[in-house]
């Protein structure tokens, strides 16, 4: 916090919350909807490309991935493709079955349950602490 603090002390808010269309044209989209289909194909596109990184670029200029504005769009499958990918990770994996025996606590803990506990903890840190 105090970082971005002073970073915004010095760049006189420049660097903080001005944003231009041509940085990122998602926040100046019309509708509430499109932003939200954008931002779902984003995620589809990037982890394609982190599955394949053939058109991985260092410069992408404005509107390289055009925005996504009706449901209807056949990007919008990407999207629902990642997302349903997700959910069958999650449900497989079964964090709840941890969650259980955790607040359960079932007298002495092994050296397995302990290792789980660790996996979720750090997984959910992952998830939450970029944010």
């Amino acid at each position: 916090v105090a970082y971005v603090k002073m970073r915004s002390f010095v760049a006189v808010d420049q660097l903080v919350r001005i944003y231009r269309k041509v940085e990122n044209p998602i926040p100046f989209t019309e509708s509430q909807a499109s932003r939200i289909l954008t931002t779902a194909y984003l995620h589809a596109r990037y982890m394609w490309l982190l599955l394949w990184p053939h058109h991985l670029s260092a410069d992408w200029s404005f509107e390289c991935i055009p925005v996504v504005s009706e449901v209807e769009d056949p990007r919008n499958w990407a999207s629902v493709g990642l997302y349903a990918y997700i959910l069958l990770v999650v449900l497989a994996a079964a964090p709840w079955t941890v969650l259980l025996e955790w607040v359960r606590g079932k007298g002495r803990t092994s050296t397995r349950q302990r290792l789980w506990r660790w996996r979720l903890v750090v997984l959910a840190g992952l998830m939450v602490g970029p944010y």
